[in-house]
């Protein structure tokens, strides 16, 4: 008879720069998920942001306040250039020591936890315990690309999603493997001593090598085979322009997180966060 299984606390990491419409779409799927799986804590991460994502958050997640804690950096633009890179992941390895939790992901602020992602992740981990961290499907959408925009037509009508092939044996740096795929025990920090580099602007990049340095690279063993999330906007009816930006370092790091703007129809509204 199978043993019980553990609800593992999962830490949610949310890194935010002036985007208060995309992230509602990971807000609210942080809530979805809390419907069949509510042993999580939220990390959320402020780069110095004009725009504030705290009330959104606030607003959103209005039930779940005492499991989210708030940072807040205060740099420039001109003092990220003059350190090097932002400090993103001093904030991040702050708040994985101050946490009792068992399971670390990363949400960005333009993606959206798959459904019922958190719960199939603590299944997964209790189903593998000699396993350090796991490897998942996307869904993804670069409207940028012309290739996914006839994958789009071809494979899913309206829908602006495609998923991805299988990336799991892909083991270099580089290809493809992004850290939204991933999970690790936080024993890989605490035990292992894989934290996030600062002051950096590839620091999830840099993390991601380093993981796989200490542990090895992505397998089969590690292929949870269910989605994590979709990567980048997922509902064609929100899309009304994409600002492209390439690869964040320090001679553009006045656009590294580009906003992208895009049409919200919801019960939130956001355009009391625009300046």
């Amino acid at each position: 008879m199978e043993g019980k299984k553990k609800n593992l606390k999962i830490l949610i990491l949310t890194l935010y720069y002036d985007r208060p419409k995309m992230v509602i779409s990971g807000l609210n799927s942080i809530l979805n998920n809390n419907k069949t799986y509510e042993n999580w804590e939220l990390i959320f991460v402020d780069d110095g942001s004009k725009i504030s994502g705290r009330p959104i958050v606030e607003k959103i997640l209005k039930d779940h306040l005492h499991k989210i804690r708030f940072y807040c950096i205060e740099d420039t633009v001109e003092q990220k250039l003059k350190q090097g890179g932002h400090r993103v992941g001093e904030f991040y390895n702050q708040a994985i020591k101050e946490s009792d939790a068992e399971i670390v992901i990363n949400l960005a602020d333009d993606d959206v936890l798959y459904e019922d992602y958190l719960y199939n992740l603590n299944n997964w981990f209790n189903d593998h315990p000699e396993e350090p961290y796991s490897c998942s499907d996307l869904i993804w959408f670069d409207p940028g690309s012309e290739i996914a925009s006839k994958n789009i037509i071809r494979d899913f009508g309206q829908n602006c999603t495609t998923r991805l092939r299988n990336r799991l044996e892909r083991q270099q740096y580089g290809d493809g493997v992004t850290i939204e795929d991933m999970a690790w025990r936080i024993k890989c920090n605490k035990e292992g001593g894989i934290w996030f580099p600062y002051p950096d602007t590839v620091f999830l990049d840099s993390f991601k090598v380093n993981l796989w340095k200490k542990y090895g690279g992505p397998n089969n063993n590690r292929s949870t085979n269910f989605f994590a999330c979709y990567k980048s906007i997922t509902d064609n009816s929100l899309l009304r322009k994409i600002v492209s930006h390439g690869r964040p370092h320090k001679y553009n790091l006045e656009t590294h997180y580009k906003m992208i703007d895009i049409i919200y129809s919801g019960d939130v509204n956001t355009n009391q966060y625009y300046e």
